[in-house]
């Protein structure tokens, strides 16, 4: 489980501190596969969200000119990428680089950043789990 007392306390490493309700969750994470590990929703129910290192991952809740911030990035992935059933994006970093939660041959799920155009994880593989992907980049 991802602590933000483990982390540390700069500009570089924020987690902002609190949660969504279960209702508001199931209303805004509505689109979210049902093979998106529950570590995903828990996350959400401790932390709005996280900045670390200039990555983050969007957020369940209305942002700028968007009612759901994560739907809109939802829709713009699906829209331009045909990985629908395998891949379910969780944050934007630029261009055609995504944070993604995906299903692998194997049938495990990963979590990592992707080059969507090129159907490549940065590293070579993704991480197990949410908690060890933001380490990673900690």
């Amino acid at each position: 489980m991802i602590d933000h007392r483990e982390f540390p306390s700069d500009s570089r490493h924020v987690l902002y501190v609190g949660g969504y309700t279960a209702e508001h969750l199931s209303l805004y994470m509505s689109e979210a596969p049902p093979w998106v590990p529950e570590e995903y929703r828990n996350f959400f129910s401790r932390y709005y969200g996280f900045e670390i290192n200039g990555l983050e991952i969007a957020t369940p809740d209305p942002a700028l000119d968007r009612k759901n911030e994560l739907n809109h990035y939802i829709d713009l992935f699906y829209s331009t990428f045909d990985e629908v059933d395998a891949i379910f994006p969780i944050g934007y970093i630029d261009a055609d680089s995504w944070i993604v939660y995906a299903k692998l041959d194997d049938g495990s799920i990963g979590c990592d950043r992707y080059n969507a155009s090129d159907r490549a994880w940065y590293g070579g593989a993704p991480y197990t789990s949410l908690e060890s992907f933001v380490r990673s980049i900690a």
